[in-house]
């Protein structure tokens, strides 16, 4: 179906040529409409991919790049509580964007980018300055 890929490709542009850095197999397929990336200039580049068969495990990003993760090394035993402020945090994040998808309500990346628009919508010089916000208005390609 369309918008189904399992295959990654990353080029960059030198001089007048397109040079591809990174191609690579995802390990299943992603929705690619779904999914999205963003640079982070001098950083990195952030990929959010949406897997087309959730709740399926990935024992890797790539398939057979040599590091796969064995489902057994993860240890559940240890709480939520037990682990540093950071991890926690991101646990946490990852368990609330889970379930507002299943409850069909915006991821807390979803909802960010909502509040960034509402203050882009109300900004000086902006066509719906004084308006309510209508995020109908709104089209956002992923």
């Amino acid at each position: 179906s369309s918008g189904i890929n399992a295959e990654y490709g990353v080029q960059m542009k030198q001089e007048s040529e397109l040079k591809m850095i990174l191609q690579r197999t995802f390990h299943d397929s992603i929705k690619a409409e779904e999914s999205m990336w963003s640079l982070h200039k001098g950083e990195c580049i952030q990929v959010s991919l949406e897997k087309v068969r959730e709740g399926y495990w990935w024992t890797s990003l790539f398939k057979d790049d040599g590091h796969e993760i064995s489902l057994a090394s993860i240890d559940t035993t240890r709480q939520i509580g037990e682990f540093p402020a950071e991890e926690q945090a991101c646990v946490q994040k990852l368990m609330f964007d889970q379930r507002q998808k299943q409850l069909g309500l915006p991821t807390s990346e979803e909802m960010q980018q909502e509040e960034i628009l509402k203050r882009a919508w109300n900004a000086e010089g902006s066509p719906f300055a004084g308006t309510d916000f209508d995020m109908s208005k709104v089209n956002i390609n992923r």
